[in-house]
Order: structure tokens, then sequence, then C-alpha cells
């Protein structure tokens, strides 16, 4: 008895010490891995030959396929050489050995034939744009040695190739983007006022719908309070026909950087949405204090981003984006003595789209003051560099506290009213005064 008993606990300890079968299938696109949970391996992978790599995994774990995949041109020649597919070897080293398949059909980009005339805007490609791409898909064939490539396979290569950066931006954002656009021209920047609204747009389209509209938005929920103010309110203001100019409307009264949208409604609300192009709306006045320069995100490929949950995604290269905000600081260094006019050391600094700096410099009657010191004192940003050093005789009649008035206008003729303080004290049987001047407000 004592020896069956012996050898049911061997058999047991046995069965518990050997590892544990790790199993791999996949479903919907997602790979189940199914072992043991307290262990960790190395997984390689072998997506065509074009890309080898490996990932440490725990040995019961649930990943997608796209989590392998990336922008590339390899890739997409692959996919579209094999009918959208990809096929990944997988390896976990005396545990599985296996090949899965991705695949994706080929769908062309749905892109609207639209041009817009009458207004300077910065025009906009959609990243699928053949004859803008096809130049960069031939010369990555040439390089490679892969001769005789038909058009139709060089469109499938960009299309697959958008496809995959997709995939990127909905790994490391979340959101998927259907169309994405790339601006090529400098982002104009304008100024509106009641005198002055925004322009109208001769606009041609292949685009059928029941009502059109061109809305100005800086995001998402602008452009959605546009579409359904017009749906709810019986498709007020709406054009039914094109070719024809259209008005352009706005949610707010924002400065920023604002996407042209042509959009149709049809009158059961189904909606279309093409964008335009971009264009920089400036209404703010210069500051004396730093801010961002533009209402758009980052993106660490050196592109500022608008997004639009409607599956678009615009990039707008650095040097494209309009840089609509700027500001000014102004200190003045120690200087002796004390009366009417005083030669006082400026250093004027600015950034952004700062034209003009001018203190008001108010004078008195006689003829000292009138002669020796000026009656604005004016750099202009187009003739001096940041920072700039001068010095100017300036009227300062208290012995104390002297407020000059400090104006800042930007390119657009946009102008923003300061006051800078400038102290002065009478010390006896001493000539050296020594003060310290930098400007104080209240927006640091």
């Amino acid at each position: 008895m004592k020896k069956v008993l012996f050898l049911l606990v061997t058999a047991l300890m046995v069965a518990c010490t050997q590892p544990l079968k790790t199993t791999l299938s996949v479903r919907n696109d997602t790979i189940n891995i199914i072992g043991d949970s307290t262990k960790h391996a190395y997984m390689y992978y072998n997506i065509d030959d074009v890309h080898v790599d490996s990932v440490f995994i725990k040995l019961d774990t649930t990943m997608a396929i796209e989590d392998f995949l990336y922008a590339d041109y390899g890739l997409a020649y692959k996919m579209a050489t094999q009918n959208g597919q990809l096929n990944i070897s997988l390896s976990i080293p005396n545990r599985i050995d296996t090949m899965i398949v991705f695949h994706r059909e080929y769908q062309s980009p749905k892109q609207y034939n639209t041009i817009a005339t009458g207004f300077n805007y910065a025009k906009i490609i959609q990243n699928t744009d053949f004859a803008q791409n096809a130049p960069i898909v031939r010369k990555w064939l040439y390089s490679n040695q892969i001769k005789n490539t038909p058009d139709s396979i060089i469109e499938k290569i960009i299309g697959y190739n958008q496809m995959l950066q997709q995939i990127e931006i909905v790994r490391k954002e979340h959101v998927t983007f259907q169309n994405v656009y790339i601006s090529h021209d400098k982002t104009p920047i304008i100024s509106t006022n009641e005198q002055k609204p925004l322009p109208q747009l001769y606009v041609e389209t292949d685009m059928a719908a029941d009502h059109y509209y061109l809305f100005w938005a800086s995001n998402d929920s602008e452009l959605n309070y546009l579409i359904e103010w017009q749906c709810t309110n019986n498709f007020d203001k709406g054009c039914r026909t094109l070719p024809s100019k259209l008005t352009s409307y706005r949610a707010n009264s924002n400065s920023g950087t604002y996407c042209i949208f042509l959009v149709g409604i049809n009158d059961d609300w189904e909606t279309q949405v093409c964008p335009i192009g971009l264009v920089c709306i400036d209404n703010e006045a210069p500051e004396n204090n730093y801010h961002l320069l533009a209402n758009i995100g980052n993106d660490p490929e050196g592109y500022a981003l608008i997004y639009f949950k409607q599956g678009i995604k615009i990039l707008i290269p650095y040097d494209k984006s309009a840089r609509f905000r700027g500001g000014a600081t102004i200190t003045y260094g120690s200087f002796e003595g004390h009366g009417n006019v005083l030669r006082i050391p400026y250093t004027f600094s600015w950034w952004g789209d700062v034209r003009y700096i001018r203190i008001t410099n108010e004078r008195t009657s006689d003829w000292g003051s009138f002669l020796t010191a000026p009656k604005t004192i004016i750099i202009d940003t187009h003739k001096n560099s940041s920072p700039h050093k001068a010095t100017f005789n300036t009227y300062l009649p208290n012995t104390g506290d002297n407020y000059l008035p400090l104006e800042i206008e930007d390119e657009r003729g946009n102008k923003s009213a300061y006051t800078i303080n400038i102290a002065t004290r009478r010390v006896d049987n001493n000539p050296q005064i020594n003060i310290d001047n930098n400007i104080y407000n209240n927006n640091y």
C-alpha cells in the first residue's frame, strides 16, 4: 500500500513540474496566446522578410496583429502585389512556430474633385494623391531594383502605405483617420471684423448633395456645431446647386488656424465633408508675455496637426504653419540724475508677428524738453533685430513714478496698450542712481 501511495505521489509531482503547453490562435486579427501566466519569453516575428524583430511577452496574453505593423513602402508593396496579404511568421523557441496572415482589401480613397477660387488659402492635398506620391514610390522602387511596376500597383502601394500610417496613428492615439491631408503652402493670415467678414468663394465640385455650405472650423466641435445648426434650422442659408459663390461661416470669433470645408448635407441629414484648405485668422493684439504660437497640436515628425472625428487628419509642416501671435518686453537699465529729460538706455525684445513698439514720450511746453525728447519712441521690427538696444531722451518730470503709455502693434494692425513705470529718486550728495527698471505686469 505504501508503495502504491509513493508511486501516486511521484506521478503527481512529475505532472505538476511539467511546463504548461503554450498555444496560439488567431480570431478577428487578434492573437491569443495561452500558456503559463507566470512566465515570459521572446516571440520572434518575420513579416514577409521585410521586417524581422522580436517582442518580450507574457506566455498568457492577447495582442493585435496590427501591433506588428507600421508605415513602410516595403510592406505596402507586398500588400499591393499579394492581394492585400501579409504573411507573418511567429516563433517562441521550444513552444510555438507558426505563420499567420493579415489581409485587407484595397479600397480606392474617397476623393472629391473640388475647386474653390476667389480667396487666397493654403491648399491641402490628400495623402493618397497619386501625382504627389507616385514619384516618391517610383524612387523607392528604383532604389530597391524593382522594375516595370505599373501605375495600378503604384496606386495600391500609396493606398496601403496610408492604411499602415493610419494603423500607427490608431495604435498611438486610438483615433481612426480615413483621410490624411498635407499642406504644401504657407498658411496665410488674415484679420476679420464687422466691416471685413469672412470671404465668399466660388466653388465647383463633383460632390452630390441637396445643400452646400462653406464652414470654417478649427476643431471637431466647431464643425459639428455648424452642421447641427443647419440640420435643425431647416438648412438655412444653404446653396442647392454648384458651381456657385458660397458664403463662409464659422462658429465663433476666435483667432487661430482654420480648415475650410465644403460640406454637403442631404435632406435626410446625411453629411459629406471635403476639406479644401487652411487659413489663419488673427484678431489678437500682441502681448508683453509669452504664449503658444498657434492653436494646433504638435507631432514628433515635424508637423502641426488638426484632427476631425469625421476621419480627417491634416498635417501642417512647421515651416508652412501660421505664427499669428506675438509679444514684446521692454527693459530700461540704470541711469543717472533726475529732471525733465533723462537719457534712458532701453532694450526692446519681441517675437512672433510684432510690427511696431511705441512709447509715448509726453513733453512740457518748455523748449528744452521739446527740442531734446522725441514725442514718440518708435521701434520698427522690420528695420531692427531683437533684442534691440537704444538710448532715448525720455521726459520724466516726476521724482518718483513716471508712467509712460506703451503700444504694441502686429502685422495686421491689432494693437495692445500697456503702461510702463520708470521711477526716479533724488539721492543727496550722490550722483549715482541705480534703479531696477524691469516691466512687471499681472499677465506674467
